[in-house]
């Protein structure tokens, strides 16, 4: 990865990162599993079309900003350690390119959906593993599949074997398609149907005004309802098409969402961690926590300072809990 320094050259726009960035998003990285941070460039370009690209050094070899946040850090005597948590996130590029190759949304995308989970386990201050649906899952407790759209039968049962031992969360869309990009005669979920407990019955694509609600919680872009066969109804959705229809079923250790709604998404994930042992803290807006060879780090993007649990935390900066 090249990790930048400084003002990059090749966005519609080129801000200089604030000071204290360059040494947040290597503190990031380390504390995120990175065993080496790569900065691009060593001395700013002095030809052709990346002359106004940063360096950590500037044109006449003195130390740029980025180079002196990255010398202050040798004190920090961090180690190279595995991240060890009980929390995965399912990422699956053929997932992603048969998910975008027909959106149905012109505002939904599998990053988007993804994100939209992934987020809301980072704002809980929970550590998290992206993995490859199809790789070893014994060790995880609590395994969120937001976008995995992609289904075979060995998948499923891969599925079912781990929601024995873990806590599982599926997004909207789960199993829709078969390897080659049929959808599956039975119906979306096809050979998941026992281990999520129903089937699709109906999705709506909301335009950009449009909104429907489930209790407090409002739903846009998406919404999915389905006709439990053996899982229980955790939520319904109150207004709209399908109002009264089941949004959330939840079957054992299996929980799946149809609605995208980020306050929805955010109160089920943050039910999850207690169940394996986790206690989950919402941190605030553009903070975050993440821990590796015995430190925490608490990392604040926002330009202000924040102040959480009784810790000032200075603007872009990080400091350990």
């Amino acid at each position: 990865m090249e990790q930048q320094c400084g003002q990059v050259n090749w966005a519609p726009f080129n801000p200089l990162p604030a000071a204290g960035a360059v040494a947040l998003w290597t503190a990031q990285g380390w504390a995120h599993g990175a065993d080496a941070v790569v900065y691009f460039r060593w001395r700013a370009a002095t030809m052709a079309q990346e002359v106004m690209h940063s360096g950590l050094l500037r044109h006449n070899e003195t130390p740029d900003r980025g180079y002196l946040e990255i010398k202050a850090l040798e004190r920090e005597g961090w180690t190279v350690a595995p991240v060890e948590t009980k929390v995965a996130l399912l990422h699956d590029y053929e997932s992603l390119w048969i998910f975008d190759a027909q959106k149905h949304s012109s505002r939904l995308s599998y990053w988007t959906q993804t994100l939209t989970y992934y987020m809301a386990l980072r704002s809980l201050g929970i550590d998290v593993d992206i993995v490859h649906p199809d790789s070893d899952l014994s060790s995880y407790r609590l395994i969120v599949a937001p976008a995995i759209t992609l289904m075979t039968e060995a998948r499923a049962k891969h599925f079912e074997a781990a929601a024995q031992h873990a806590q599982m969360v599926f997004g909207p869309r789960t199993a829709y398609r078969t390897q080659s990009g049929r959808t599956f005669e039975e119906g979306q979920f096809g050979p998941l149907t026992g281990l999520v407990g129903g089937q699709l019955e109906n999705f709506d694509s909301l335009r950009p005004t449009l909104e429907v609600q489930i209790d407090a919680h409002s739903v846009n872009t998406w919404a999915e309802c389905y006709t439990p066969t053996t899982a229980n109804v955790k939520y319904s959705y109150s207004s709209g098409p399908l109002k009264d229809r089941p949004a959330v079923l939840e079957q054992g250790n299996v929980t799946t969402i149809g609605a995208n709604s980020q306050t929805l998404i955010l109160e089920i994930l943050s039910a999850k961690p207690e169940a394996i042992g986790l206690t989950p803290m919402l941190m605030p807006e553009g903070v975050r926590t993440s821990s590796r060879a015995g430190k925490t780090l608490v990392m604040n993007f926002n330009e202000e300072a924040v102040s959480w649990f009784g810790k000032t935390l200075e603007g872009v900066s990080f400091s350990e809990l």
